[in-house]
């Protein structure tokens, strides 16, 4: 089991600055890569931007997947299961954290998460999803208070 936690990435070069080939040692096979959206609300832009982006990325690397799996709400309980459990690799993608918890929590996807054993990266809202605690600065006008 590998998890990797960031609190961005470069846009130009995601995996890059050797990423990507921790990334090569630790996944098992290239079976499957699943992506779930930082919230419901961002399924569109992560289907038509950040899902091609991340894998045209990872393809700069060397890591190329048979099949991308973008978790939607529109998955069933046990749909969402069997996507992670059978991932070789989880990406928990930017966006709110809440609204992550709550399309995670709607699909039961949190023990899944807890006790995946395969590679996973969270990046942002994807990161701070798998603390124990969350505490967001006021930082925007969606987080006005802490």
């Amino acid at each position: 089991m590998a998890r990797y936690y960031c609190s961005g990435f470069d846009i130009t070069n995601a995996f890059g600055h050797g990423l990507g080939e921790q990334f090569r040692q630790e996944r098992k096979s290239t079976g499957s890569i699943v992506f779930i959206p930082g919230g419901a609300e961002r399924v569109e832009k992560a289907r038509n931007k950040t899902v091609p982006i991340f894998l045209e990325h990872l393809k700069n690397v060397g890591i190329e997947f048979e099949k991308s799996i973008l978790i939607t709400p529109d998955f069933t309980k046990e749909e969402a299961k069997e996507a992670v459990n059978h991932a070789d690799m989880l990406m928990l993608l930017g966006g709110n954290p809440f609204r992550l918890k709550e399309l995670c929590t709607e699909l039961n996807l949190l023990k899944e998460l807890q006790k995946y054993k395969g590679l996973m990266v969270g990046l942002s809202a994807g990161a701070m999803f798998m603390s124990k605690y969350i505490i967001v600065t006021p930082c925007s006008e969606e987080y006005p208070d802490f």
